[in-house]
């Protein structure tokens, strides 16, 4: 789970470039998207109820290129490419020419933008100008051809792309200073589109393949997020991680369509549809909407869906989250739409399932919000999807399904679908008794929201007894081929190719695959996929699954770890380098009181190297981990216990994150029925942090709610039954503090510790 997009989450204004193609036709467009303030409207902005297809606001202009929203007068604000800007006011449901008769007459006008005191600002090709409700007044940057703006509310300084690089101005200080950047061999980029995205606290650019091209950050310094050089970065968009929309036409670069970073930049899967200029994008809820050019609108909740209205240029969306109404400015006007089609909430995909075998699987959804929330389950079989039903999950609670009543004994996966646009959180337990075994076991994990081509998964063996097993949900229409990469420590690595039928999961050996080995896995799909791993030892006494990630990174966080302890737990990290050369690693621990430094390594190119915690910190530690490469990897973490006891060894393992998290969102939890619940809060900032810390019981009555500090580059454990929690509840967690996030994974254990299951949880910024 990432950031819901809504008019609360700042302004982010892009504007673009265009193709030869569109010169020709004498029509620069330039794209701005903008996510208003969130006030409640004086009057209804449109009937949302009835917009169901697209509806014109009414022909003013030709070729809306920008539009800002303003909550407090209820009005609708577009620029253009010829006709300066204009105002559509709901009250009066009718255009006002802003522009005639005042310096902005004829402008190209590619951006629009609120700035302090709710003034108007627009970029043009000869500068600045703002808006007082009167008049037009050059602010700055005369001469100065100004693509987009940013603004960031809460330091008050507006952000002009240029092209001749970034300017800021202090708007409580009048006036403009280069912000030095971005630029490439000493000179400034030329700047299509700007991000202001206060989750990470940092200004996004995308520049122009006629200098250096690609993304930027200004993060303590303008620094390029390598990978999408020699492409034009169209339009940026941020949600959890950042989205840029691409193309690389006249490049050495064959990139286009929506790519994601975390890290590295993934291919979202747009470019298939030769959607390739990518002119716009915004969200509603989970679905991410990509205007282009030639190609109309897009919607994405893992594959995308081509709008069937909207099939030409789409050079500018907005989306109102007070009205649920998406705005599309076109070379024709504007148009708005109602409700979305697809799942406008939250969708979960979960890829191991069972039912067979001797195996029981339960699924898990919390609600989260503070009103009722529908869901929708389907599961996928090997032959072919099967209907769950529609439940309704009340506020703040949690809902446990049992599959085996729809499929009886089958393999499967799942789909779980909030149908009414809220946040949700799913997860999945499979639980079994290995032959002879004096205990039972169980393996847990989170859902996967978006499907992906590229998956990255650092555990795997087939040798010292273990058994794995890659399970591929295929939610396409249509066969995938997937290229499993099996990155086998101490030999290099080995590819072997699969298939999965369409909306299908599959299953797959490693010992079958490359024999007894421990390896990392990439998985490679000609389309959007997601995996899981399973791994069961000593004749399936126990087991742990993990889904993967689409997302290296230069630091790794896993909350959980601890070594010693009654039952004597022993903790494994486990490190994937998936780069083409040698990754420099270190590794540091965070414990309850602070941080310790770990080991330092190098890893070849596309390798796995597995690290024993017990052999870096003393016995009786409580211990989260950091894993930091100087290129892009990943890390997850194994945790054995009970090997010497009567029951007989357990497990339970989780992939880590790419980054820290403002909220966490863990559906499973259970103090009765002998299972504990612990919540594992890490925190890796320089200063101690207030959680807030939500029990959600299954009916939404008798929630637990209470407030801690964890310390700084630390980490702490709650325990659900210490709050008085007496049966089953799931687990919210959001750090108070402004500006610090945090990481978190649930640890369950059962039957006197003769098994366990862990997790991370969903997470939104």
């Amino acid at each position: 789970m990432g950031n819901t997009g809504s008019e609360d989450a700042g302004l982010a204004h892009v504007c673009h470039e265009r193709s030869s193609k569109m010169r020709r036709r004498t029509i620069i467009v330039v794209v701005m998207l903008v996510l208003a303030t969130a006030v409640l409207l004086q009057a209804p902005l449109i009937d949302s109820a009835a917009a169901k297809v697209w509806k014109s606001l009414g022909y003013w202009a030709p070729n809306v290129l920008s539009m800002t929203y303003d909550p407090t007068g209820n009005r609708l604000y577009c620029g253009t490419s010829n006709q300066g800007c204009a105002l559509y006011d709901f009250n009066t449901n009718d255009w006002d020419d802003m522009s005639h008769g005042t310096p902005l007459q004829d402008k190209w006008t590619p951006s629009v933008a609120f700035g302090l005191g709710s003034t108007l600002y627009a970029a043009t090709d000869t500068g600045v100008y703002l808006y007082d409700g009167t008049t037009w007044v050059l602010n700055g940057l005369n001469g100065k051809r100004v693509n987009c703006l940013a603004y960031d509310s809460t330091s008050h300084i507006l952000y002009a792309g240029t092209n001749d690089g970034v300017w800021r101005s202090d708007l409580d200080i009048p006036g403009w200073v280069s912000t030095g950047g971005p630029q490439h061999s000493g000179t400034n980029e030329y700047v299509n589109c700007l991000l202001w995205e206060a989750g990470a606290g940092t200004l996004y650019a995308g520049t122009s393949i006629t200098r250096y091209g690609g993304a930027w950050s200004m993060a303590g310094g303008w620094a390029a997020l390598t990978g999408l050089e020699n492409t034009s970065v169209m339009s940026l968009s941020y949600k959890g991680s950042l989205y840029a929309g691409v193309t690389s036409a006249g490049g050495s670069k064959n990139k286009w369509g929506v790519w994601k970073y975390s890290g590295g930049w993934i291919d979202t899967g747009l470019a298939a549809k030769r959607a390739d200029s990518v002119t716009s994008m915004e969200w509603q809820g989970n679905t991410l909407c990509a205007g282009t050019m030639d190609y109309g609108l897009w919607y994405s909740t893992g594959g995308w869906t081509q709008d069937e209205e909207v099939k030409g240029d789409t050079n500018c969306l907005l989306y109102l989250q007070s009205s649920d109404v998406l705005f599309c400015g076109s070379v024709d006007g504007v148009v708005y739409k109602g409700t979305l089609p697809s799942p406008a909430g939250d969708v979960f995909y979960l890829a191991e399932g069972t039912t067979a075998w001797g195996f029981s699987t339960y699924i898990t959804i919390m609600n989260p919000n503070d009103s009722a929330a529908q869901v929708e389950i389907t599961y996928m079989t090997s032959e072919g999807q099967v209907p769950g039903g529609t439940m309704e999950l009340p506020a703040g609670s949690q809902l446990t399904v049992n599959p085996v009543e729809k499929l009886g004994n089958k393999d499967f996966s799942t789909r779980v679908v909030c149908k009414d646009g809220k946040r949700i959180a799913v997860d999945r337990t499979v639980t079994w008794t290995g032959e002879g075994a004096k205990s039972g076991e169980g393996h847990n994990s989170v859902g996967v929201v978006v499907p992906a081509k590229t998956w990255y998964l650092p555990e795997g063996s087939s040798k010292w007894g273990f058994e794995t097993w890659l399970l591929i949900q295929n939610p396409n229409g249509e066969e995938v081929t997937c290229n499993v990469t099996y990155m086998i420590e101490g030999e290099g690595s080995q590819v072997v190719q699969h298939k999965v039928t369409a909306n299908s999961r599959a299953t797959f050996n490693m010992e079958n695959d490359i024999g007894q080995k421990d390896a990392s896995i990439k998985v490679a799909c000609d389309k959007p996929v997601i995996p899981e791993r399973s791994m069961y030892r000593n004749n399936k006494r126990e087991g742990h699954d993990s889904i993967g990630t689409t997302s290296p990174a230069t630091e790794y966080y896993l909350a959980e770890g601890a070594t010693g302890y009654g039952p004597n737990f022993i903790t494994y990290v486990l490190v994937q380098n998936p780069q083409e050369t040698a990754t420099d690693v270190t590794v540091t621990y965070l414990t309850g009181t602070g941080e310790t430094a770990g080991p330092s390594f190098q890893m070849a190119a596309n390798s796995r190297k597995t690290i024993k915690v017990n052999d870096q910190l003393p016995a009786n530690t409580d211990v989260s981990t950091k894993v930091t490469g100087t290129q892009p990897i990943i890390a997850e973490r194994a945790m054995y216990w009970g090997e010497n006891t009567p029951l007989g060894e357990a497990c339970h393992d989780s992939i880590g994150l790419s980054g820290a998290h403002k909220s966490f969102f863990l559906p499973d939890g259970q103090t009765s029925d002998g299972r504990e619940t612990w919540t594992l809060v890490a925190n890796p900032n320089a200063d101690e942090v207030e959680v807030e810390i939500s029990y959600l019981t299954s009916n939404g009555q008798g929630n637990v709610v209470f407030q801690d500090t964890v310390p700084a580059n630390a980490r702490k454990t709650f325990n659900m039954a210490d709050k008085g929690i007496n049966g089953r509840a799931a687990v919210m967690v959001t750090s108070k503090t402004s500006g610090q996030k945090i990481m978190v994974e649930r640890a369950m254990y059962w039957n006197n510790r003769g098994a366990g299951t862990d997790t991370i949880g969903g997470y939104s910024d």
